[in-house]
């Protein structure tokens, strides 16, 4: 599989969910009656309800391989203002007719109204990802913003090998992950009844060793309108990069190398922890020398945009603070926010709307 160029993200999930006040009248029964017919002919299959915050859920088939997920009607319209949702990952859909489908999905559910309710969708939750070739753990990884940390990896006899990073929690809006990437979509190829050793040999010849760094926003209590992007979290904000191999060169007192042991089987993250404030930055000090050359954050400043605007699936114009038109959705906007900044502590409004169960 073709790596994309280091200096473009993918959106690698997606969730987007539409007002109430956008869906009023018949527009809501109109949505759910095409989507019936839908699974009437079989083209869409109807998902389980059970413990969801929805009355319907959909899969819709984008390829043979992925799908949109649609959840409208919500069983207690009192307690949240979004009457549908829908998930995908775009990172997927990488060729054009792929897009094309998926736009073609759109107006269909939608029908006329659909440039009208895509323009004043908001972002509920964002994976914004970005491949590099090399291996995971040849790389010390450090995020500053994030206090928690996790990792996840195989262990042969002495020697440890880490596939996952985790960096701050999975429960709260805001994590950042390092994985191997090879090793993610080699399991995914072996988990279908299909698959034969020799074609999973092939892929693992073909991919070779490539890794991801990904950010995942989650904006349950205040999702965020397209022309309001710019305040959402600064992507791969945070993270340090080094090399491994350079470290191991020029750091060479005991704490040091013991700090670097660790690192190769829990993360640098975790080894840091350890330490004492004044170790911890006499060792960051050293390992400013080990810094990866290929690694620029300010790269991805802007990623969010142009991941969502390269989706094809929102108007232009509606990540245009100046051209919107719907005032509405941004007084909308500015009323969630302004909750959301006096009520950090009470609970979560779009509780019991997300979906646990696999559904892909």
């Amino acid at each position: 599989m073709k790596l994309p160029p280091t200096n473009r993200a993918v959106a690698d999930k997606l969730k987007i969910v539409f007002a109430s006040d956008d869906l009023l009248g018949d527009t809501a029964d109109a949505i759910t009656s095409t989507l019936d017919d839908l699974v009437t002919a079989r083209r869409v299959t109807k998902l389980s309800t059970q413990q969801k915050g929805y009355r319907n859920r959909y899969r819709v088939p984008i390829t043979d391989d992925d799908a949109l997920i649609v959840e409208i009607n919500p069983n207690r319209p009192d307690h949240t203002e979004w009457a549908m949702a829908w998930e995908y990952n775009p990172a997927h859909l990488r060729k054009k007719t792929h897009r094309q489908t998926m736009r073609d999905l759109a107006k269909e559910i939608l029908g006329t109204d659909a440039k009208r309710l895509l323009s004043n969708v908001s972002i509920y939750l964002i994976h914004i990802a970005v491949d590099f070739p090399g291996k995971l753990d040849d790389i010390a990884i450090e995020s500053r913003d994030k206090s928690s940390c996790g990792s996840w990896g195989k262990r042969f006899y002495a020697n440890g090998r880490l596939q996952t990073l985790y960096f701050g929690s999975s429960e709260s809006d805001h994590q950042q992950t390092a994985y191997s990437k090879t090793d993610e979509i080699l399991a995914a190829l072996a988990r279908k009844p299909q698959a034969t050793l020799r074609q999973v040999t092939a892929a693992t010849k073909e991919l070779g060793p490539q890794f991801r760094l990904e950010d995942r926003q989650r904006l349950s209590r205040c999702p965020v309108p397209l022309h309001r992007l710019d305040d959402l979290r600064e992507p791969f904000a945070g993270f340090h990069l080094y090399s491994f191999e350079e470290a191991d060169e020029k750091i060479t007192d005991t704490l040091g190398r013991m700090t670097l042991a660790l690192a190769k089987s829990e993360g640098l993250q975790r080894a840091l922890q350890l330490l004492s404030k004044s170790e911890r930055e006499t060792l960051r000090k050293k390992l400013t020398r080990c810094q990866v050359e290929w690694w620029d954050a300010s790269l991805y400043l802007d990623a969010v945009r142009k991941t969502l605007m390269a989706t094809g699936l929102f108007p232009a114009s509606a990540f245009d603070p100046d051209t919107i038109t719907d005032q509405q959705v941004e007084n909308r906007y500015q009323i969630r926010k302004n909750r959301a900044s006096k009520k950090r502590d009470e609970s979560d409004a779009f509780l019991g709307l997300d979906d646990e169960e696999n559904d892909d």
